[in-house]
């Protein structure tokens, strides 16, 4: 066994010998090459960017934001208000969460700590903190403590206000939310109708509400408004009257 181990490594190089030196055809002949001689790598893969094939791929994609509805004139039967053609020049503004919706939520912790969060503010939130409690001041009669957080531009309010602060932001993505007896002005500001019989003479104010005037002869006003001029009369012939 010991001899077999010895003579091993020598029968080794004698074949090898033997190989080199036997007579034949070159090793090209019989399909052999030596490492030296193997061809370059083929450079013609490189992968390609493929466009018009992406299209299945988005099909596999889960959509980051919901389909924008379809446009309306003013709310729907649920409440939800479409945002504004163009935002008011303000020195803020309040983004739409992905599902179209103004971001104003309401919290409760600790069991009996309730706040109410606006999220999702770009520009000076400071300028919206002083506008929210400038309208919470004009609706509830009292202004609220606030917190701004500049680092997630988000702004907390205490107590769960967000109908009213709702108003608020809707004046940053305009739409409607006065009472049924108010009208809306340009501004975004609610004022109180006039009552039947009369019609507005001056709009509200922070100071003051909205002045009313009566409807002269020949018109009318049947119902709260806030129109600027009276419906007219319409006159009877002659012989005919209005039957109730």
């Amino acid at each position: 066994m010991a001899a077999l181990r010895t003579a091993h490594p020598a029968v080794l190089r004698g074949a090898l010998r033997l190989y080199i030196r036997a007579p034949g055809p070159p090793a090209s002949a019989v399909g052999l090459r030596r490492v030296s001689d193997a061809a370059p790598q083929d450079q013609t893969g490189v992968p390609s960017e493929s466009t018009e094939e992406y299209k299945f791929v988005e099909r596999l994609v889960p959509p980051s934001r919901v389909p924008a509805p379809p446009p309306r004139a003013g709310p729907s039967p649920s409440g939800w208000t479409p945002p504004a053609d163009a935002p008011p020049p303000l020195a803020y503004t309040v983004r739409r969460s992905r599902m179209h919706n103004i971001p104003v939520y309401t919290d409760t912790t600790h069991g009996s700590r309730r706040t109410t969060l606006v999220r999702k503010v770009e520009g000076d939130i400071w300028a919206l903190e002083r506008d929210v409690k400038q309208h919470l001041k004009e609706v509830m009669g009292t202004e609220p403590p606030t917190q701004v957080n500049e680092v997630t531009m988000t702004l907390k309010v205490k107590g769960h206000v967000d109908s009213a602060v709702l108003c608020v932001s809707v004046l940053v993505t305009p739409g409607t939310c006065c009472l049924s007896k108010e009208y809306e002005l340009q501004s975004g500001r609610c004022c109180p109708m006039c009552h039947e019989g009369s019609v507005v003479k001056r709009d509200c104010t922070p100071q003051s509400g909205t002045r009313c005037v009566p409807c002269v002869d020949g018109t009318y006003m049947d119902q709260p408004n806030g129109l600027n001029k009276c419906f007219p009369c319409s006159s009877c012939d002659q012989g005919t009257s209005i039957i109730s």
